[in-house]
C-alpha cells in the first residue's frame, strides 16, 4: 500500500494504491454486447464487429477523460499508446 498522486477528480488529494493479490483481466473474457431494448434479459449477445469497435473507442475516450490509471487500461485489454489521442474530440 502506498500513496499515489492525485487524480483530477480528487482535487489534489492523493489516493491509496493497493497491490492486488489476484490478476483478473477482462481481456481474458469474450466481449458481450446486448440490445436491452430488444433483449432486456440479456439472453442473446449482439454479434457486430463495427459496433464492438465503436463501443471500445467510446469506452477508451471516457477512460481518458476521467484519468483512469494505466493499470485499468491493461486490465481491460485496451491499447493506450496515445493518452492524448482523444483530447477534445467527439466520437
Amino acid at each position: 500500500m502506498k500513496l499515489h498522486q492525485s487524480f483530477p477528480f480528487t482535487k489534489g488529494i492523493p489516493v491509496l494504491k493497493l497491490e492486488s493479490t489476484n490478476y483478473i483481466s477482462q481481456a481474458d473474457y469474450p466481449t458481450l454486447m446486448f440490445c436491452i431494448q430488444k433483449d432486456p434479459e440479456e439472453q442473446y449477445p449482439v454479434k457486430d464487429t463495427e459496433q464492438e469497435k465503436r463501443m471500445l473507442e467510446l469506452m477508451k475516450k471516457m477512460m481518458l477523460e476521467n484519468a483512469c490509471p494505466e493499470e485499468q487500461f491493461i486490465r481491460m485489454g485496451i491499447d493506450n499508446n496515445s493518452r492524448d489521442e482523444y483530447a477534445g474530440t467527439d466520437l
